[in-house]
């Protein structure tokens, strides 16, 4: 399978049209795509692709047909989930000790809330509205759940996030503080706090860090 194009490991003589599995092979993979994108043999045998080439159009394909299928809310949340270093999550070691562990109810909903799944359980039904706030609707995959801003969870979710990287740069040794600067700027003008103010040792200016806590699902960011 050298060069990744071990699947066009055959003979000259029988990578022709006539040859079954190259021809099926062809069909297949040009069901799966759209029309710019198909293939023939006369390309494969003069300009090979390689097989990382083809999957990634393949892939690329499957994605659009299934994000064009889906409502607006499942798309924002296909685009979050795909996005680089978005699954990061899934791949670290459960540290219990380190707080990077979840207990199997918080992993099954949050694996579930990922793909998409609903994620109560089928015999614990779910109000119609909102508790904190009745004129919102609740939906079965919490589309409102998670952009509530009532009840403090985005408030602890947001302080939870800055005290993690508030605690990553203390280990590293940096000379960093919480929620400060804020006041009367130069202008006169009320200044917010800064989550994070690391201090440069070396006498020029200091960085501020804010965090935010946002949704996919947000109202005023879906599309």
């Amino acid at each position: 399978m050298a060069d990744g194009h071990g699947w066009l490991e055959m003979s000259s003589d029988s990578a022709t049209p006539s040859h079954p599995l190259l021809a099926s092979t062809i069909t297949l993979f040009n069901n799966c795509v759209p029309p710019p994108e198909a293939v023939s043999v006369q390309t494969l045998l003069s300009n090979p692709p390689t097989q990382r080439y083809l999957s990634d159009v393949i892939e690329e394909s499957q994605f659009a047909i299934l994000y064009n299928s889906m409502s607006c809310a499942n798309k924002a949340r296909l685009l979050s989930v795909s996005s680089p270093h978005a699954s990061a999550w899934l791949s670290v070691v459960p540290s219990e000790v380190m707080g990077l562990h979840l207990n199997p109810c918080e992993l099954n909903t949050a694996v579930k809330w990922w793909l998409g799944l609903n994620p109560h359980s089928e015999n614990n039904a779910i109000p119609q509205t909102c508790p904190l706030c009745p004129e919102s609707m609740l939906d079965p995959l919490c589309h409102h759940s998670v952009t509530c801003k009532r009840g403090g969870d985005v408030t602890n979710r947001h302080n939870l996030l800055r005290n993690a990287v508030y605690e990553a740069c203390r280990q590293a040794s940096l000379s960093v503080c919480l929620e400060v600067g804020g006041g009367l700027g130069r202008d006169k003008a009320l200044t917010r706090p800064a989550d994070i103010l690391v201090s440069n040792p070396s006498g020029s200016a200091s960085a501020a860090y804010d965090i935010t806590v946002t949704s996919p699902l947000n109202p005023s960011i879906k599309r």
